[in-house]
């Protein structure tokens, strides 16, 4: 079975996904780029572990900092702060699954006390 993640999709290739068992069609997107007068905002997509809905979160996807060793690191976040309705956390580093019928949802899917993923630069 292949893996999908939202971290990895790219806005200008939304995944279009109809699903085998229910046959619902959900659009996976990874993040939304929204052009402003003086900036753009990017809103990148995360999906309840528990329930499937999908949103967008605006909070910082990473920032830099270097080690005591003076090595930089980055720190990439992966998960939401504020939890879904349904109790669930939103994450974008987990396989998507249906949110109708939470076909390929699997027990990967539970909630994390990890948030980032550091990164060595």
């Amino acid at each position: 079975m292949n893996k999908y993640f939202l971290k990895d999709m790219s806005p200008y290739r939304p995944l279009q996904a109809t699903c085998s068992s229910c046959e619902v069609e959900t659009v996976f997107s990874g993040y939304l780029r929204i052009r402003l007068d003086t900036h753009a905002e990017h809103h990148h997509q995360y999906q309840c572990q528990s329930c499937g809905t999908l949103t967008y979160g605006s909070e910082p996807i990473s920032d830099s900092y270097f080690d005591d060793n003076l090595v930089e690191h980055e720190l990439v976040r992966m998960a939401l702060d504020q939890p879904c309705e349904c109790g669930g956390q939103f994450r974008r580093d987990r396989n998507i699954f249906c949110p109708n019928c939470k076909h390929r949802h699997d027990p990967e899917h539970n909630c994390r006390n990890d948030y980032d993923v550091f990164v060595e630069l």
